[in-house]
């Protein structure tokens, strides 16, 4: 990829930007991902009458992964270098828990419908 540099003249680390771009296309994509996991969680639901709380948790989960793709677009558009740096900070911890929220109800599926 070409190297980023900010408009106000301020030098930008090319691979962390890259892996900030990533992280907000896949961040972008688990939104859908957590979407269709509710749909398909309640025809399952209404087809075989379980109840289960993992339609919420993908919700909060697809906030997380919202919260992700705010975090990272804003440290696009930011300037300042340390804010910048901090709003990337914030959206990396945001999309490790929201792959760990994951993880959390892909269990919670597999043991209710075991």
């Amino acid at each position: 990829m070409i190297p980023h540099t900010p408009a106000s003249g301020t030098t930008e680390d090319p691979q962390e930007h890259n892996v900030m771009v990533a992280v907000f296309s896949v961040a972008a994509g688990m939104i859908g991902v957590c979407l269709t996991g509710i749909g398909l969680l309640h025809v399952a639901n209404a087809m075989r009458r379980i109840t289960t709380l993992a339609d919420e948790l993908l919700a909060v989960n697809a906030l997380f992964f919202l919260g992700c793709c705010l975090t990272a677009f804003l440290s696009f558009r930011i300037r300042h270098g340390a804010m910048r740096h901090r709003l990337r900070q914030t959206a990396d911890a945001l999309f490790f828990f929201g792959l760990l929220l994951m993880v959390v109800i892909c269990a919670l599926i597999t043991l209710t419908f075991a």
